[in-house]
């Protein structure tokens, strides 16, 4: 029988190689539409979204619905989410391009704790030193949302938080361009 910890190593094992196929997808994305300038047309329109009661996941691409914030800062992304209601954890696996001249591509897993879990609704917060991201999955409406604070004692620190919805690859694409 498998010990609590190798479980755990499993999950990390697999959200490392979920965060590689994600760079991979990113940077074919990338290539396609930045360097060549075709035009692409993406096999998904909207962002992907499952609930099966105690597990509930999203793939998509954050849309930034504020001026500000990390998502406003990384136009180009994919992500996945995955919510265990019996770990009481969520796992987002994201990837991103990067602003400035070098058009790295970066990913990053990050790890949210579960604050609440109805039938209408899970909400997962991730408390970092800087600031705290919160995210929604409204299970009625099929639709995830984040909002990211930053914390008063940092110094610049917003006063206003910042929000993002899941949405389609196209949809990010059409944002990125604006």
């Amino acid at each position: 029988m498998e010990t609590e910890k190798a479980k755990w190593n499993h999950w990390r094992i697999a959200t490392i190689l979920f965060g590689i196929a994600i760079i991979v997808e990113s940077f074919f994305l990338y290539n396609t539409l930045y360097f060549k300038g075709g035009s692409f047309s993406l096999p998904w329109g909207t962002p992907v979204f499952y609930d099966d009661g105690d597990y509930v996941s999203a793939q998509g691409s954050w849309i930034s619905d504020s001026s500000n914030g990390i998502i406003a800062e990384q136009k180009i992304n994919t992500t996945d989410i995955s919510c265990l209601q019996s770990r009481g954890l969520c796992i987002e696996a994201r990837a991103y391009k990067a602003d400035g001249a070098s058009g790295n591509l970066l990913a990053q897993a990050l790890e949210y704790e579960i604050k609440s879990w109805t039938p209408q609704e899970v909400i997962a917060v991730l408390d970092g030193r800087a600031g705290t991201i919160e995210i929604r999955f409204d299970r009625t409406k099929k639709v995830v949302t984040m909002a990211e604070s930053e914390k008063a004692e940092i110094e610049g620190a917003r006063a206003l938080p910042a929000y993002a919805h899941l949405g389609g690859g196209m949809e990010a694409i059409e944002a990125s361009r604006k």
